[in-house]
């Protein structure tokens, strides 16, 4: 018997923005979105007023926390069908359909069963694969279900729309600004610069490895570097994560993608860039979900433009 639950048949995912919430010139975000946004600004805000105490509970200076949360863009179907997973002997019974919905159009009613997916069985045996065979059509694919309403049997079939959510990183610190695209930095003064370095081996017990350069600012060149002088301001560092194949119990080689870090440059700063690893992730590779770039360490160090 499965435990009692009950799953909306669409992946759905939630949406996280920066609290200071931008439109695009070229994306006019609609009113009631910029409503739903600025309650979410305030939710964060609640949220981090709870993190800020267990830091201080825990001994660490407040004013120094540093946390980045980036999500990869998703993309997701959504058929508008509530099933009951609580007992899937007579396969999954339908509890509700979302008006105007896919389901809707399939004639798809209340107290109906879904036998099948896309040929896979549904009883208590199969219900982990069939439930599998449901998440992996992706948008544009076609999903059939067999279907028992009242006395019939029937088969029924669409191809799934889908919609997307937008990457997002969320930067809690002084010195990292997320979800704001970089702009040019402006000077105090012509010759002040700071540092952002990959020199350094992180502490891998704190779960931080190296990182590799891969372009800062739209500039290639800097692949083959381990620091980099930058004037004061903001600016778009691109790393690849170089973690120990030994943290991962089963991994095959991944097809690295680099990520994407803002850092506020100020003067006689050296910002310490490592790949901070999620254990918890480690088999979510091809989402590129295990790790993010982290500024592990800050130092002081006199800086000055060549």
């Amino acid at each position: 018997m499965l435990s009692s639950a009950k799953i909306i048949v669409a992946s759905m995912v939630a949406l996280v923005c920066s609290s200071n919430v931008l439109a695009s010139d070229n994306y006019p975000v609609s009113t009631e979105s910029k409503v739903l946004l600025e309650q979410l600004a305030t939710d964060i805000q609640a949220t981090l007023r709870l993190v800020a105490e267990k830091e201080k509970a825990a001994g660490n200076n407040v004013e120094e926390f540093q946390y980045v949360i980036t999500k990869p863009r998703q993309e997701f179907t959504n058929l508008g069908l509530t099933v009951d997973l609580s007992n899937a002997d007579n396969g999954f019974r339908v509890l509700s359909v979302t008006p105007g919905s896919a389901a809707q159009s399939l004639a798809i009613k209340s107290n109906d069963h879904v036998l099948a997916i896309n040929g896979q069985p549904v009883n208590s045996a199969n219900h982990q694969q069939a439930m599998s065979e449901f998440l992996s059509v992706k948008p544009g694919q076609t999903l059939a279900l067999d279907i028992v309403s009242g006395n019939e049997r029937k088969t029924v079939s669409t191809k799934l729309s889908g919609q997307y959510v937008p990457e997002f990183t969320l930067a809690l610190g002084p010195n990292v600004l997320a979800a704001q695209p970089a702009e040019p930095a402006q000077l105090v003064n012509s010759n002040q610069c700071g540092v952002v370095s990959v020199f350094f081996k992180p502490p891998s017990s704190k779960e931080y490895h190296p990182a590799i350069f891969t372009k800062v600012d739209g500039d290639h060149r800097i692949r083959d570097r381990t620091s980099v002088k930058l004037a004061v301001g903001l600016h778009e560092i691109y790393v690849l994560e170089a973690i120990d194949i030994n943290s991962f119990n089963v991994r095959s080689t991944p097809n690295k993608k680099p990520k994407k870090i803002i850092i506020d440059v100020k003067a006689n700063t050296v910002y310490h860039l490592g790949a901070e690893f999620f254990r918890d992730k480690k088999y979510k590779v091809s989402s590129n979900e295990y790790w993010q770039p982290v500024i592990w360490k800050q130092s002081e160090k006199e800086c000055e433009l060549d």
